[in-house]
């Protein structure tokens, strides 16, 4: 019976620990795949569940005019903990062509992490057109800052249909 039990408790812990292990990654995304040249674009590399903060990072062909902009996240439910950071630059293209931005490696003390690539074509832009990339988002449960979201009008109760004049009826034309 001792033997049963024992095999169950393990069982049990190796299930739970299965759990509260999470997914390490690292993300690379951009707010744009083509530009025009003379614009730029936001990308952001995030690391999940990775205890290591991004290394000085170098852009071939491009210039970084903003960043690193950093955010992280940590969550804790159950035991279950999931943390991630994100860093955000704002990079202009050098030239026109297509770039690819390689993928970023970080090293941990049992593993080494790897991002995909991000391919970024840069067109010709004769008429000067200057255009800002889209920010996401952010899901809060009440943001105090935006403007208050507003309601359409409530509708109304529909008037009923006017009533006949009654000095119409009783004037005479001659």
């Amino acid at each position: 019976m001792s033997v049963l039990r024992l095999f169950i408790l393990l069982s049990f812990l190796y299930v739970s620990a299965e759990m509260v292990a999470q997914e390490k990654s690292i993300v690379m995304e951009s707010s744009n795949d083509t530009l025009l040249y003379g614009n730029y674009f936001e990308l952001t590399i995030t690391l999940n569940n990775v205890e290591a903060d991004l290394p000085s990072m170098y852009f071939d062909h491009f210039t970084i005019t903003s960043g690193p902009n950093i955010s992280s996240q940590y969550q804790s439910i159950n035991g279950a903990v999931r943390q991630s950071k994100s860093y955000s630059y704002y990079l202009e293209a050098d030239e026109e062509g297509v770039f690819t931005i390689p993928p970023v490696e970080i090293e941990t003390a049992n593993d080494l992490i790897t991002s995909n690539p991000i391919s970024i074509v840069v067109s010709p832009n004769p008429d000067g057109i200057i255009t800002t990339p889209e920010r996401k988002q952010q899901s809060f449960f009440f943001d105090w800052f935006s403007p208050m979201q507003e309601f359409p009008d409530t509708p109304t109760k529909p008037t009923p249909p006017a009533k006949p004049d009654p000095l119409k009826k009783k004037r005479k034309k001659i």
